[in-house]
């Protein structure tokens, strides 16, 4: 039987799947082809002779990649698998907070490298661009719902509950229902 969960399906399969498959490609590319990497990055990358001062820096971002791998399919699993479903979707929200903040960043980097003209206007942009941008920007819409809390089915605090078909708001002071 599958675990109970109140974390939607598609958060479930970006997250606990494409996002470590993404995240340990990425992380192959920085360790085993950096070139790659910077072709895929900049329009304009450095020569190919000029990857060895800067390669403690790709096997760096590396070694980041994998620890979101680790984050996203591991550590948010763990969090699916209990019982207590307010725990659950405040973790998955607290560590989807983290990674967009992260690709609120890498997208910045990406208009500062592209420039914000290219970045808004798709049509102008190279597979490559689609590669990075196009699954950073699908990866951050995901990570901003769960972060907004949008279909995670959760009650809103002091919004009250139905009870035997009669509504049971937050006691007031005074001991009205609210």
């Amino acid at each position: 039987m599958a675990p109970r969960t109140s974390i939607p399906l598609l958060y479930r399969l970006s997250l606990l799947y494409f996002e470590p498959v993404f995240a340990l490609s990425g992380a192959f590319i920085l360790y085993f082809c950096p070139a790659t990497f910077f072709t895929t990055m900049t329009p304009s990358p450095p020569p190919t002779g000029a990857l060895a001062s800067v390669r403690v820096l790709t096997d760096q971002l590396a070694a980041m990649q994998i620890l979101l791998a680790f984050n996203t399919g591991i550590v948010l699993r763990f969090a699916v698998a209990g019982d207590d479903r307010r725990r659950e979707t405040r973790l998955w929200r607290v560590c989807c907070a983290g990674m967009l903040i992260c690709d609120v960043l890498h997208i910045m980097a990406s208009a500062r490298e592209l420039g914000w003209e290219i970045l808004v206007e798709p049509a102008r942009w190279r597979g490559e661009d689609w590669a990075n941008v196009g699954i950073l920007g699908w990866m951050a819409a995901v990570r901003l719902g769960v972060v907004l809390g949008i279909g995670m089915g959760e009650e809103k605090r002091g919004s009250g509950k139905e009870e035997n078909g009669r509504f049971v708001g937050r006691k007031s002071p005074k001991g009205a229902n609210l």
